[in-house]
């Protein structure tokens, strides 16, 4: 037995990226969408890792090497700078 939370359908926007650093290349998805308060779904293709992020989740360099399974600080600053210009910035809107 379940009782449903939720149930939704929607159409999402989703854009795929590829580049490559000094030390690795990243293929990723960034699904936009209204759930998530805001935040975009970025997925890691190669690892099949997937996480929540708005603009100052980005500031966490710590939890985006976390996130990600990154080597050093230095790659995971790489990164947030990049997604920074790849996410939205849309204002928080209540869901409920």
């Amino acid at each position: 037995m379940f009782d449903y939370l939720y149930q939704t359908t929607e159409d999402t926007k989703v854009h795929h990226v590829g580049f490559v650093t000094n030390d690795f290349r990243y293929d990723l998805a960034l699904i936009y969408t209204n759930q998530f308060f805001g935040k975009t779904m970025i997925l890691c293709i190669q690892s099949g890792t997937s996480a929540l992020f708005d603009h100052s989740d980005l500031d966490d360099i710590d939890m985006v090497q976390s996130v990600f399974k990154l080597r050093t600080p230095q790659e995971a600053a790489e990164i947030a700078n990049f997604l920074r210009y790849q996410i939205s910035n849309l204002p928080f809107e209540n869901q409920y």
